[in-house]
């Protein structure tokens, strides 16, 4: 499975770090630690490749509600 850490992903979805930590904290946005106790963003394959995404290729989260979509722009 693919990660971003904490910077990357608000890079990525074009927020700041402490909106991710914010919405990593809220449990709105899924986490783990990583061996150094870094929080990082985990990136399914089965999505990824349903979407044909790999790394380094842009992609735009819309969020409605409790629903979360991604999508390819």
């Amino acid at each position: 499975m693919h990660t971003y850490r904490i910077g990357a992903a608000a890079a990525l979805l074009g927020v700041s770090r402490d909106t991710v930590r914010r919405l990593v904290d809220g449990g709105r946005l899924l986490a783990e630690r990583d061996e150094s106790g870094r929080r990082i963003i985990p990136v399914s394959r089965e999505s990824a490749e349903e979407l044909q995404l790999e790394p380094g290729v842009p992609a735009v989260a819309v969020i409605k509600s409790t629903n979360v979509v991604v999508e390819r722009p």
